[in-house]
């Protein structure tokens, strides 16, 4: 005779959602992991946005200027 079980955490997985400190784990576990995420989105911000400036001048009258000017 074979008897199978299933395993509490199958049966309700967010029983452990609403319990008094999920919030303020939640809340510490976010703040923990600012440093790592934040920088590196600001940088590939920063990045995007000199980018897009460097695009608009090099597709503009005084940059296709200063290209054919480098050029010829």
């Amino acid at each position: 005779m074979i008897t199978y079980y299933i395993s509490p955490n199958r049966v309700r997985p967010s029983i452990h959602i609403y319990r008094p400190g999920a919030f303020y784990n939640t809340v510490r576990r976010c703040r923990d992991q600012v440093f790592n995420v934040v920088p590196p989105l600001v940088v590939r911000w920063l990045l995007m946005k000199l980018a897009e400036h460097r695009n608009r001048y090099l597709n503009s009258k005084e940059g296709r200027a200063d290209s054919l000017g480098a050029e010829g």
